[in-house]
């Protein structure tokens, strides 16, 4: 879990590569001043209690791997990315059957949708890091609908 800091508020996100993670929808901007609106790709959405921040597939300042957040009063509108097969909303977890909090991140090993505290146990996976590095070749592969290392990936239970 990457912890930012914004406007005195605390804010997580998953802590990825927002370059490499899912896109989940995308939102328009609302025109403000001189600046027309704009789209941009969401990887992640952070609810908060003044509403839903979204974490986009782009970096703010990449030298500190601070992804681009776009806060709510800026969005004219969010179009979740659906199809009749795959979305990344979800009330409850696909791995623990926990409630997601409308925060939910794709698994590093399997096509699960996952919660971030699901997200967190499987960081902690001996087998992750090599996980995460066959995700990178396949993106780089341009293989866009790679299904994970472990399709039957079960977690480690830890006490």
């Amino acid at each position: 879990m990457r912890h930012l800091k914004k406007y005195n508020e605390m804010l997580s996100y998953s802590g990825g590569d927002v370059t490499k993670m899912p896109i989940i929808g995308k939102v328009i901007t609302k025109p403000i001043g001189p600046f027309e609106s704009g789209e941009y790709d969401v990887v992640e959405v952070i609810e908060t209690e003044k509403g839903p921040i979204y974490v986009t597939n782009m970096w703010y300042k990449e030298w500190k791997r601070i992804p681009q957040l776009i806060h709510t009063e800026l969005v004219e509108e969010f179009i979740p990315l659906s199809n009749e097969s795959f979305s990344m909303y979800r009330e409850k977890c696909d791995r623990c059957g926990g409630p997601t909090n409308n925060s939910t991140t794709m698994s590093i090993f399997n096509t699960d949708v996952i919660c971030m505290i699901c997200k967190e146990e499987e960081k902690k996976d001996p087998e992750y890091e090599a996980a995460d590095i066959a995700a990178d070749e396949a993106y780089r592969n341009g293989i866009k609908d790679f299904e994970g290392v472990m399709p039957d990936y079960t977690p480690i239970i830890r006490n």
